[in-house]
């Protein structure tokens, strides 16, 4: 496209990175356990290479929530916006899991996607639910069972083969074998409600309300002003 400024180049070329490195990562989970379960369980991660890999890769994914965390820590007041500190690892904790849950869900369906469009399919753009609703255990399950069947399949493998390797594929398979349950119960009104009177995942702007927000009486904001009452 002619006239497009560099910035805007790297911006698609990056996005185009972003949805290729989710058959990537499928590809690892799928030919790495196959690899293991075929190699036995000798030395199935090289102590030295291996791991070193691993824990860059962790490094990798979890530097900027790392960064953030001891920038909030090592800020009373900020950490008091998010509720104090115990409040505040507690939040972290939780999302962490959600999203070391979540992201091979969806790079699996990135990947079924890009599938997708490369065997014909053709792909429209319908109208999203936004609006409060519960996910059926039917409706996951009819929309989840290819991704539950390869989180399983793989973890089954591996448990037949080389048990000592679960840990590690649990990184990439645990999602998929329990994005049913996911779905279901992450969408109960329920979960959300004691997620919020907790105060895990709360705001600043729900701690410390700006003067519109006050007005609006919005749930959150109501039960943070409840815990702030009982702390005091």
């Amino acid at each position: 496209m002619p006239g497009l400024k560099p910035v805007s180049r790297y911006q698609i070329a990056f996005a185009m990175l972003m949805f290729l490195g989710s058959p990537a990562w499928m590809g690892l989970l799928v030919f790495g356990t196959l690899a293991v379960a075929i190699q036995g369980p000798a030395s199935f991660v090289r102590p030295d290479a291996g791991m070193a890999l691993f824990v860059i890769t962790l490094i990798m994914w979890f530097a900027p929530k790392i960064a953030t965390v001891l920038d909030v820590l090592s800020r009373p007041r900020l950490r008091d916006t998010f509720g104090g500190a115990g409040r505040f690892i507690a939040s972290t904790i939780t999302e962490t899991i959600f999203f070391l849950l979540l992201s091979p869900i969806m790079w699996f369906g990135h990947m079924m996607f890009l599938t997708g469009l490369v065997l014909g399919r053709r792909i429209g753009w319908g109208g999203q639910a936004r609006d409060d609703h519960s996910v059926p255990w039917n409706d996951a399950a009819r929309q989840l069972w290819p991704h539950t069947l390869l989180g399983w399949s793989c973890i089954l493998v591996l448990a037949f083969t080389v048990p000592a390797a679960i840990p590690y594929v649990l990184f990439i398979a645990a999602g998929p074998a329990l994005s049913v349950p996911l779905a279901v119960i992450t969408s109960w009104p329920s979960v959300g409600r004691v997620l919020m009177r907790a105060g895990l995942g709360a705001l600043p702007e729900e701690n410390a309300p700006p003067a519109p927000l006050r007005k609006l009486a919005l749930p959150a904001i109501e039960a943070a002003t409840l815990r702030a009452a009982r702390r005091h």
